[in-house]
């Protein structure tokens, strides 16, 4: 009985991980396609604003104004080094590179 219980709550564990990895997924896309769309209004919006100074003063509208990614917004790979030095516990390591 009580393997039964072990393996019956391994099991549902498998299921919870699968879960939070499938969702974690879907949320890292969702941020890429955000930035993604948010790089594609940046320019469209430079296109309106000379579009915009082109046109004759009394036609002018105002361009709106694009909303900005915070950087706890954009996805980090926490494994990825850039450059420089990495100190771990008084130990420093130096990236190849």
């Amino acid at each position: 009985m009580l393997n039964f219980c072990v393996r019956s709550f391994l099991a549902k564990c498998s299921q919870i991980r699968e879960a939070k990895e499938a969702f974690n997924e879907e949320v890292l896309g969702m941020k890429t396609r955000k930035e993604v769309l948010l790089q594609e209004l940046e320019e469209i919006s430079l296109k309106l604003i000379d579009i915009q100074y082109r046109l004759d003063a009394t036609k002018r509208k105002p361009v709106p104004t694009i909303p900005v990614i915070y950087p706890e917004e954009r996805h980090t790979d926490p494994f990825f080094v850039r450059h420089g030095k990495i100190v771990v516990l008084g130990i420093i390591f130096i990236p190849f590179i």
